[in-house]
């Protein structure tokens, strides 16, 4: 039989301290369940939850979930009965389990109102949403760990030429966001503060950094990112702050 997942539970609670985010109500469960995120601390799609959460001021516990150690936790007949798919992150509140990063982020706007994640106006959603599906659908399945074992197991890239694939996928995707962002002079993507892209940025550009792609020309990505880690709601979520850090 398989081993379980890890129960290890660190209760996270995250102050705002961003000027238009003071004083905001903290929020749990409104069953008075708790509110659990399945997560590995590399893990982008992970990252842009935790973010998430913390912008909208949302108590949570985190439970780790390794995808390398002792062949993956996520392969687990326990973690399995939680995502089939045997992919983190995996929300669990509200008795609801979502195991897509976009469905979290339009249940957590829809279950708490402010501050919010999404723009108002419809048109602005829309095309929110279209720039986080560039990172979403068109950067990080290609550069996650599982492709690139697949790749390594059936087309012979080994390791050290994963790089060079990452980075391909990161400029080629960055490239299309940094022309759409530039159209716009708000501080953050969509106005004064930061939003559902935002969430799906900034591991994005923490992916970029960690293979070092020149960042030099996506100035506007560059200053965005720059202004989120700036505030607690990001830096609490960072990789290196989580329990399971390595």
């Amino acid at each position: 039989m398989q081993a379980s997942v890890a129960v290890v539970m660190i209760h996270l609670k995250c102050p705002l301290r961003a000027q238009e985010a003071r004083n905001l109500p903290m929020y749990n469960d409104g069953f008075g369940m708790k509110v659990k995120l399945y997560s590995y601390w590399r893990s982008s799609s992970s990252y842009r939850v935790r973010c998430a959460l913390n912008l909208k001021g949302i108590e949570y516990d985190i439970f780790p979930v390794h995808l390398v150690k002792d062949g993956g936790e996520h392969r687990t007949e326990n973690f399995q009965s939680l995502n089939p798919k045997m992919e983190v992150p995996v929300l669990e509140m509200d008795g609801l389990i979502l195991t897509q990063s976009m469905a979290m982020m339009d249940f957590l706007e829809s279950r708490y109102e402010d501050p919010k994640l999404f723009p108002e106006s419809p048109t602005l959603r829309a095309k929110a949403i279209e720039l986080c599906e560039i990172i979403n659908s068109g950067i990080q399945p290609l550069q996650n760990l599982g492709t690139l074992k697949t790749l390594e197991a059936f087309y012979q890239i080994d390791r050290g030429q994963w790089p060079d694939w990452i980075r391909h996928w990161i400029s080629l995707g960055f490239k299309a966001l940094e022309v759409q962002l530039a159209k716009r002079t708000d501080p953050f993507s969509f106005g004064k503060r930061p939003g559902v892209l935002e969430c799906y940025l900034v591991p994005q550009v923490y992916n970029a950094n960690r293979y070092e792609l020149d960042m030099s020309p996506f100035p506007r990505i560059q200053k965005i990112y720059d202004r989120c880690m700036q505030l607690e709601p990001f830096q609490l979520a960072a990789p290196e702050a989580q329990p399971d850090a390595e």
